[in-house]
């Protein structure tokens, strides 16, 4: 009788801890909750840039073909670079503003990022020595660029502005607003990381940020060159986001997503999923 009564409390605790093991993976946070929205804002931001360059907002060597923008220019955040030629005059930001208003924030300017739910997001343009994001753009300006480029010594840059531009989005901090990191290009091609892997650069918040060519195949050059269907130049492996993506809220996350809560950022940039083009 007592054998089976010990049996019988055993199954009871047993069945306790799996209860509550399991509400404990259905209430908790998942981490990956704001990658379905990073998707579609990325590749929304792909499309308004062509509508930047064709209307065009910048056409800096007056040749009628327009430049990619940087998320400044793009949010009405401010004015956009305009041709140093005689006789042109712009005064104010684009009206309606082609992408919402917080992926030009001024908030991380000094780094030349925007937060939006949960994602840092940084584009990078052709710049004359090298990729330039929107400090080139002197966001922090609120009455317009400065570093608008001369068609007499500038203009192969000026070309490639307007062919070409990537940006990433990665998560504010990993593990907890989200897991992978994203990128997309003027082609509307969008990757992100394969993992998780041991040895996979985890890009967190400001602590790591993804360098302009990371997730180039090795080999190709930033812009010009394939984005990696494969190990990229950062050593992860990169894979095309094919759709949105949807996540099982239940699903157990990286063992290594834990971060230190004061390494955290403030619940300004963890808030939970939503549309930030509604």
């Amino acid at each position: 009788m007592g054998k089976h009564k010990g049996t019988a409390i055993g199954l009871i605790v047993a069945a306790v801890v799996v209860t509550a093991a399991g509400v404990f993976w259905l209430t908790r946070p998942n981490p990956r909750r704001n990658e379905p929205e990073v998707i579609r804002s990325l590749k929304r931001i792909s499309r308004q840039q062509a509508i930047y360059k064709q209307q065009p907002e910048t056409d800096q060597d007056d040749d009628g073909v327009g430049e990619y923008g940087f998320l400044a220019e793009l949010s009405g955040r401010i004015t956009p670079r305009v041709s140093l030629g005689a006789g042109v005059c712009r005064i104010g930001a684009i009206h309606p503003a082609l992408i919402p208003s917080e992926f030009g924030s001024t908030r991380e300017a000094p780094l030349g990022i925007a937060g939006v739910s949960g994602y840092y997001y940084q584009l990078w343009l052709p710049g004359p020595n090298g990729p330039v994001d929107d400090r080139y753009s002197d966001a922090t300006e609120q009455i317009g660029p400065r570093n608008i480029l001369d068609p007499e010594t500038d203009r192969p840059t000026i070309n490639q502005q307007e062919k070409r531009f990537v940006l990433y989005a990665w998560p504010v901090a990993y593990g907890e607003t989200g897991i992978a990191t994203y990128v997309i290009n003027e082609l509307g091609e969008c990757y992100r990381t394969a993992g998780p892997r041991p040895s996979a650069k985890r890009y967190n918040g400001a602590t790591l940020m993804p360098a302009p060519d990371a997730a180039f195949a090795k080999g190709q050059p930033v812009f010009t060159g394939k984005l990696a269907n494969g190990e990229g130049i950062d050593g992860n492996l990169w894979e095309p986001v094919e759709h949105e993506a949807t996540f099982d809220r239940a699903s157990k996350p990286d063992p290594h997503d834990e971060q230190d809560a004061e390494k955290r950022p403030d619940a300004f940039h963890r808030r939970g999923r939503r549309d930030p083009f509604q």
